[in-house]
């Protein structure tokens, strides 16, 4: 896991105090909900820290961690989530309720414009059936950052 500052200063660390420094930099700025892309982290797990709770989607042990996907929740909102869950390492969702309708949260590692069709096409049918179910739910849909020039 990277923490997104200089990682000369946190080698060290290993994922736990990671986990804990994140959770403390995510409060400082009021954030509610992250979405983690290229996590490289194995399996899938949770770990709940004081405020966040950490959910990640990762390939098995021993197979190549390229890619990953995951949220960071605040904790206060636990109870008004659906618990994350994903498609593939490149694509996971949470659905999130309100008082209006339900929001479809999506955290995408996108194929890039070099990867092979078949993946891209892969990817593109598991997205295209994930933004389905959400329409005919009458939800929105929150996208976090997407990169224009993948796949």
């Amino acid at each position: 896991m990277t923490t997104g500052k200089n990682t000369n200063n946190y080698s060290g660390l290993d994922d736990a105090q990671k986990t804990s420094m994140i959770d403390r930099e995510l409060l400082k700025r009021a954030i509610d909900i992250a979405a983690l892309k290229a996590t490289r982290l194995s399996r899938s797990d949770i770990i709940k820290e004081e405020n966040y709770t950490f959910y990640w989607f990762g390939r098995q042990e021993g197979e190549v961690r390229m890619y990953g996907t995951g949220f960071i929740v605040r904790n206060s909102l636990i109870q008004s989530i659906h618990t994350p869950s994903a498609t593939s390492n490149r694509l996971s969702y949470l659905r999130l309720n309100t008082e209006q309708n339900s929001v479809l949260v999506l955290s995408v590692y996108m194929p890039t414009l070099d990867a092979d069709t078949s993946v891209k096409d892969v990817f593109y049918e598991q997205l295209q059936e994930k933004l389905r179910t959400c329409y005919d739910k009458e939800c929105s849909v929150a996208w976090g950052y997407v990169c224009l020039n993948q796949g």
